[in-house]
């Protein structure tokens, strides 16, 4: 089954993300885990993909304060700029670097193709769907061939998406 492009997306200056009463007072901190949740929700509103966030377990609670996150897909980590933007601890995100999933359908496509070609078999090759378009993110593949499955990885050398693969 065909899975449709993803579009690309660039999060400069995308994310704000308001966050009521998350923290201590006392502390002075804010909930990291409800800034993870709330740019990983506002990733997926914008983009579609699905992301896992991390962020540092301890952030002050002080306008102007700085600190990095990770968005993850399937594979890929992306990073964030984030700075808390108001004294209730609001944050705003930011990468200026285009936040692309790798169409891996195309990918499975090429593997296929070419398993046919040097090899002479019928392969049907599955790929995470949700890949970051990077140069030197891998990822596992799997080829299925009579019934066998054949893990290989997949590595792409450069910020199109080409991708070189090599069996386990």
């Amino acid at each position: 089954m065909a899975r449709p492009a993803l579009p690309a997306l660039a999060l400069a200056a995308l994310g704000t993300v308001a966050l009521a009463a998350c923290g201590s007072s006392e502390t002075k901190t804010i909930d990291s885990a409800q800034v993870e949740h709330e740019i990983a929700r506002a990733i997926k509103h914008h983009s579609g993909i699905p992301t896992t966030v991390t962020c540092p377990s301890r952030i002050e609670r002080e306008v102007g304060y700085r600190f990095t996150c990770a968005a993850a897909m399937e594979a890929g980590r992306y990073p964030l700029a984030v700075v808390v933007t108001s004294e209730g601890g609001d944050v705003r995100y930011e990468n200026h670097e285009p936040f692309i999933a790798l169409d891996t359908t195309k990918v499975e496509g090429a593997i296929t193709a070419s398993i046919a070609k040097q090899r002479g078999l019928k392969a049907t090759v599955r790929c995470p769907r949700y890949v970051l378009q990077r140069k030197g993110v891998s990822f596992t593949c799997t080829a299925t061939i009579d019934g066998r499955s054949y893990p290989f990885t997949v590595t792409q050398t450069n910020e199109k998406g080409h991708v070189v693969y090599e069996g386990h």
